[in-house]
């Protein structure tokens, strides 16, 4: 068992030139910035919804909620199709994962669904939302030399967006979700573990992906132990999974500093679900949606 402290941050999966490249192509494609969307969703709540297997119990919630005008919902990677099966129509649709068989993960965009495509995406991925009017590019920040490339290649001042923040794709969400203009935040899906031995609400790989990429060998499971100021639990996770834990922890404290330093806007973020970061969420920072759980976060179901 190891401390999530002690675990290395995941790379990116491709490689630095490569994510230049692919920063600098999407100038070239017919879609617009996602920088025309920013700050256009001031008094209106997200909630940002991840693949783990938490959003099986929460996902009523989801729906409960969407029928709010004041909310709007973000769905990740495969959970966009999830909800829709399930009628939740999603707001926003977000990828920023560079491999191939990412352009499955959305089979098929849908009317009134704004996409929200990093700019390190596999160029096949972009052929799915060919002529969709509602898809936008942004630039999930890596390297410095990104953004002094981004803002050189903008010649005719279309707008870029650049978008620093954690490395996966629920966690860079919500530095978006701030530069859209959301200052009410709610995670649901966001487990960061395995529950029942499922790491997601959905079929992560397919057989076919499987057979080109195995997940396990280069994202092997961990055992973590997630420590807080009163308790600690131990949970079942890859060392993806373990990272973003420890990524949690850094957002939430990034937001802090720039608040207390004025640089943003108070911003509540909070957390739904069961898992390592709810967990961590409601023991570290009573940040859980369920009081009850920042009571007595050893009375949350593991």
């Amino acid at each position: 068992m190891q401390s999530i402290e002690t675990l290395s941050n995941i790379c990116g999966r491709i490689t630095k030139i490569e994510v230049l490249k692919r920063a600098a192509d999407v100038f070239k494609t017919e879609f617009k910035s996602a920088a025309h969307l920013f700050n256009k969703y001031h008094n209106q709540k997200l909630i940002i919804c991840g693949g783990g297997p938490s959003l099986n119990d929460t996902f009523k919630n989801v729906r409960k909620q969407a029928k709010s005008n004041r909310v709007k919902i973000l769905a990740v990677n495969k959970t966009h199709d999830w909800l829709i099966k399930r009628g939740i129509k999603p707001d926003f649709g977000v990828l920023i994962d560079p491999k191939p068989w990412v352009k499955n993960y959305i089979k098929k965009p849908i009317r009134g669904v704004i996409y929200l495509l990093g700019a390190k995406l596999d160029p096949s991925v972009w052929s799915v939302f060919k002529n969709n009017k509602n898809t936008f590019h942004w630039h999930p920040l890596e390297f410095e030399e990104e953004a002094t490339l981004v803002k050189g290649l903008d010649t005719k001042n279309s707008g870029y967006a650049l978008v620093p923040g954690q490395a996966t794709v629920g966690l860079r969400s919500v530095a978006l979700a701030y530069e859209l203009g959301f200052r009410e935040i709610e995670l649901h899906g966001i487990d960061s573990s395995s529950q029942s031995g499922k790491s997601h609400a959905y079929q992560k790989h397919t057989d076919s992906e499987v057979d080109l990429y195995d997940p396990w060998k280069d994202n092997p499971i961990e055992t973590v132990q997630v420590d807080s100021p009163s308790c600690s639990r131990t949970y079942v996770c890859t060392r993806q999974m373990a990272s973003q834990i420890q990524q949690f922890k850094t957002m939430v404290s990034e937001f802090d500093i720039l608040e207390q330093q004025g640089a943003h806007e108070i911003t509540t973020i909070t957390v739904a679900g069961t898992g390592a970061i709810p967990y961590l969420a409601a023991a570290g920072y009573g940040l859980h949606v369920r009081d009850d759980y920042n009571k007595d976060p050893e009375s949350m179901p593991k």
